[in-house]
This record gives structure tokens, sequence and C-alpha cells, in this order.
């Protein structure tokens, strides 16, 4: 089954709205492909791979999801450049953020920017206008704070609307 061109998860994690739907074209080109699935990622895993220059402070932002109820999962990619965080939602879990490899970015998921906005904290983080997003790569205690403050809005917000 090919992933998803909006949300770029397999068909089990599809986070898009309305959800992908295969063509029977898309279906038979994927006939002969060896099944991906989603799998949990240590964070010392990653932590080995990030930049030296962000890693103790990345380490942080880890802890704080982690005992937020996150866990770290490396999607199904050719190339996994990136892990998402995923939370416990309603429907099943959900991405909060996704993290890369190799340089420690943090990419909320759509919307965060607005909220980082709200929260004056929107000039910590870059504004990724496709999908409204807030980014950030961790570089000192101060942002670890922002990142874990946003995180938790993030799920409040969406608590509050589903």
């Amino acid at each position: 089954m090919p992933l998803c061109p909006v949300c770029f998860n397999a068909p089990a994690y599809r986070e898009c709205d309305p959800p992908f739907e295969p063509t029977v074209d898309d279906l038979r080109h994927s006939e002969n492909r060896p099944s991906v699935a989603a799998e949990r990622e240590t964070g010392d895993r990653l932590l080995n791979e990030v930049d030296p220059e962000c890693r103790e402070h990345l380490r942080e932002v880890l802890a704080g999801l982690i005992e937020a109820g996150a866990w770290l999962e490396t999607p199904p990619a050719v190339v996994p450049d990136y892990v998402n965080v995923r939370v416990p939602a309603r429907f099943g879990p959900a991405r909060l953020c996704a993290i890369t490899r190799s340089t420690g970015r943090i990419e909320f998921h759509d919307e965060s920017y607005p909220i980082a906005d709200q929260l004056r904290l929107g000039h910590h983080f870059d504004s990724l206008p496709a999908g409204n997003k807030a980014a950030i790569t961790p570089k000192d205690s101060e942002d670890v704070q922002v990142i874990l403050t946003l995180a938790r809005a993030v799920l409040v917000s969406r608590r509050a609307s589903g």
C-alpha cells in the first residue's frame, strides 16, 4: 500500500482529512513492494544521530515529551530521516511533531504556529507556511522550555477541539 501523498503516513496512520484513497493504479504499482510499518524508536538511538550541539537540549525535550505520555516512532519510509513524536488521541495515536535525525530540528504539526504566537512564543519558532507549522532546533535551556510549553498547548487545543 503506498504512503499517503498528503500526510506521508502508511494507511493505518493517516492523519489527513479527507483520507487519501489510492487509485487502482496506485495499488497495482505497490503490489510487489515489501510491506512497511512504523516501529518504536528509542531516544538513545535518535540522540546518537543528532548534531552534538543540540543533543543535550534535545535529551531534555524528549524527557519532557515522554513524561507527557508521548513516544517516538520511525515512520515507514525509504529513507527514515526523521522520527515522529506520537501521543494518545481519541481515535488512535496522533503525531504531535517530527524530529529530524541529523539536526534535531523539531517541526510541530499543522496550525501550531498560531498557538505559539498566541502564547507569545512565536519569536522562538520558525513559521512554516505549508501547514502554518512551528519549527525550532533546540539550542539552549530556554528553547527546551518553550518547546515543552508549545507541546502542552497543542495537546490542550486538540483535546478542546475533538
